[in-house]
């Protein structure tokens, strides 16, 4: 069963990164928005706490890590 709660656009964003933007059906966009930021939150502690064998496999390295969980909840 295909879930339509995420929309995942096709194409990265210019500093290569894909954006993820939620779309809940019955949910204000206030709401949806800070669902979202809640979640980029969660995913970045995450991948900080993820051993470096696991971010091999994800094909990240140190600096990439550094640079995804530097930036505020708000940018993607």
């Amino acid at each position: 069963m295909a879930s339509d709660a995420f929309t995942f656009p096709a194409h990265p964003n210019t500093n290569g990164t894909i954006p993820t933007i939620v779309r809940r059906k019955g949910v204000p966009w206030p709401i949806s928005t800070l669902i979202l930021w809640q979640e980029r939150v969660r995913m970045r502690d995450q991948l900080r706490t993820s051993p470096p064998e696991l971010l091999d496999d994800m094909g990240l390295d140190a600096q990439m890590v550094r640079l995804e969980c530097s930036m505020p909840f708000w940018r993607a």
